[in-house]
């Protein structure tokens, strides 16, 4: 080849080495001298054994196709930690491109989910700065906004001096196995909270914060529970700041929890705002904001009982995976629920029990003391209801005004005022004899109530007659700040208690008017006396 083409020789080639058979590589380097009549007389070179370079560089060629090839994502970055080099595993994980969307620039711009404080991060880079290893799990987030769960690795790479010069870091994708263990997690959070307590209130909150744990793209949650209105409430929040959400009510057309529970199936919301029919336009800003849902019936049997929601505010946050893993938690959920609603019932019973006995004694002790009886049935209603406004109101027996004999409003009693004949509450019960439960003192348009204490109107409002027969005597009302507080419940309770405290009111204002006949008659008879 060399005489044929009267080149210079340059060439690797491998050879065998007779003495042990051994197969080496060697770099040949040699020229040909000519004379004058330009025949080759003589040649000139090297050949030096290659066969180390050859082999590391079949190594490198061999690392790299793996690192390539690895399943797990890798990522080479220098020291200020901008990558320089990643696999294709990278793109398949977080979904930006190799090259073109990831070399010279950092995950931190990348995949940062906000998930992680920065005492995470801080501990992390005083970790590898320091030239050792890293290992640990975090959440973050894709080029489409969904978050995962990383295991990652990062290695600090070091040069002849011992200076750390890049850093290798090797991720895993272990967001099913989370998932599972999130799962497993949460029952165990419900379960201890079943454990610790069958109040109802902290069992909510609990389970709330078992579900967001359990489903880490949700930024906030609810549970909803229908009332004896019809409508669902919330009851619990997790995430919600605006306190104008708690024990918000829902129509049975309004919203995708109100749908969740109509249609009595699981909903996937992708946008929330982008659908009239589910979207809140209401006064509450954190309301508005809602675009990702995912709302599941909570089911006993064939009965739906409440609704639990959880929700972000981007697009597309949940996935139907996520949905699944809601409905299985939303199962156990209902029935710690209902155990615990059932508790409440049982404990309300109990306490109206209870209150109505202590008013049958403190009948005994009362006598015909009209102050101590007005007292008497003001602690028995407090005892088993809310009752920031109560009031006593009587009729003049002979027709003219009513007389509030017992006022109080958030912690102060006021003095005995009187009340037109027909104006108030009290001309509506008095006058029909008839009940009035009032939900939300602000869309009632056929009550006006008389003013007294705070100067903001009260919002629930139950009053009940005072009867001897069929004659209404008078008026008890409980109120409240609160819309929404009184149910049919509380109505058949208060008129319990009516009617055990209705004669003993009528029977000690007869007393006091006949108290009072008999001190007019004493001065009568002392005047006649002095007259004689």
């Amino acid at each position: 080849e060399v005489l044929g083409r009267r080149q210079p020789f340059d060439k690797e080639y491998r050879i065998l080495r007779h003495s042990d058979g051994y197969e080496r590589w060697v770099h040949g380097l040699g020229r040909l001298e000519f004379d004058a009549e330009g025949r080759p007389i003589k040649m000139h070179g090297t050949i030096q054994d290659i066969t180390e370079r050859i082999e590391a560089e079949g190594k490198l060629r061999l690392q790299s196709a793996a690192l390539e090839a690895s399943a797990n994502a890798i990522v080479i970055a220098n020291r200020e930690g901008f990558i320089q080099w990643a696999n294709p595993a990278f793109t398949a994980l977080t979904g930006y491109k190799v090259p073109d969307e990831v070399f010279g620039r950092s995950p931190r711009d990348l995949v940062k989910s906000g998930k992680q404080d920065q005492r995470f991060y801080k501990n992390l880079w005083d970790t590898i700065l320091a030239g050792k290893i890293w290992q640990g799990e975090l959440v973050n987030r894709r080029k489409d906004g969904s978050l995962y769960d990383e295991e990652m690795t990062i290695t600090p790479v070091k040069d002849e001096n011992g200076a750390v010069t890049h850093f290798i870091a090797v991720k895993q994708d272990i967001t099913e196995r989370k998932h599972h263990e999130r799962q497993l997690e949460a029952q165990a959070m419900l379960a201890q909270a079943l454990g610790e307590s069958l109040e109802l209130q902290p069992l909510l909150e609990r389970l709330l914060e078992a579900a967001r744990h359990a489903i880490p793209a949700a930024e906030k949650g609810s549970v909803l529970l229908f009332e004896a209105d019809g409508r669902l409430h919330i009851r619990a929040l997790n995430g919600y700041t605006d306190p104008r959400l708690r024990d918000f009510a829902f129509a049975g057309d309004s919203g995708y929890a109100a749908r969740a529970a109509r249609e009595r199936r699981p909903l996937l919301i992708a946008d929330a705002r982008a659908e009239e029919s589910i979207r809140y336009d209401g006064e509450i800003e954190e309301a508005r904001q809602i675009h990702g849902a995912i709302a599941v019936p909570l089911l006993i049997q064939e009965r739906v009982i409440g609704v639990i929601s959880l929700d972000s505010t981007r697009k597309d946050a949940f996935t139907q995976e996520e949905l699944n893993h809601l409905v299985g938690f939303a199962a156990s959920a209902a029935l710690v629920i209902e155990n615990a609603r059932l508790f409440e019932d049982m404990k309300k019973r109990l306490a109206e029990l209870k209150a109505l006995h202590l008013s049958s004694q403190n009948l005994l002790v009362s006598g015909f003391n009209s102050q101590k009886t007005y007292a008497s049935l003001h602690e028995a209603v407090q005892s088993v209801m809310l009752s920031d406004v109560f009031v006593i109101v009587l009729a003049d027996e002979k027709g003219g005004d009513y007389y509030a004999v017992y006022r109080y409003d958030a912690g102060e009693y006021y003095p005995p005022a009187r009340i037109p004949r027909g104006q108030g509450l009290s001309g509506q019960v008095i006058e029909q004899g008839v009940t009035l439960l009032i939900e939300d003192y602000h869309a009632s348009k056929n009550v006006q109530a008389v003013y007294f204490g705070r100067p903001e109107h009260v919002r629930s409002i139950l009053a009940i007659p005072l009867k001897r027969g069929n004659r209404a005597f008078g008026m008890i009302s409980t109120q409240s700040y609160q819309p929404h507080i009184y149910t049919d419940n509380h109505r058949a309770v208060l008129e319990t208690i009516a009617a055990q405290f209705s004669a003993s009111i009528e029977n000690a204002r007869l007393f006091e008017e006949i108290q009072a006949r008999l001190q007019e008659l004493e001065i009568l008879q002392s005047l006649s006396s002095a007259l004689r």
